[in-house]
């Protein structure tokens, strides 16, 4: 069984339902979570200096909205034909723009030397 490695800001992201299915499927992780203020150096090794990041065995498989898709299909969980799996995009991009919100309304929240 691989080992996985969940790096996130305390607030919402794709990383909460990334956690989400990981916690499901009876799968340990490893959760590390920043505030945004703390987070640079975490940044600064993500692609495109923003997190949620996901890590395999050690190594990056995932980043932003790509988490929950490659974790879908990895566990089998992405539908069982086109029509189950066109679904599953749907709810996926729903939940991807709840989290985008909730993001740009912590962020715009705090002060602007912390963005």
């Amino acid at each position: 069984m691989p080992s996985y490695k969940i790096t996130d800001y305390t607030y919402p992201t794709e990383g909460g339902l990334a956690r989400l299915i990981l916690t499901y499927q009876g799968i340990e992780f490893e959760n590390v979570r920043f505030e945004k203020e703390n987070a640079s150096e975490a940044e600064a090794a993500a692609p495109f200096g923003l997190l949620p990041i996901l890590e395999e065995d050690g190594q990056l498989v995932a980043a932003g909205q790509a988490l929950c898709p490659y974790l879908a299909i990895h566990l089998d969980l992405a539908g069982k034909n086109i029509k189950e799996q066109a679904m599953c995009g749907t709810i996926m991009s729903g939940l991807y723009e709840m989290f985008r919100n909730v993001r740009r309304e912590y962020i715009l929240s705090m002060p602007l030397e912390e963005r």
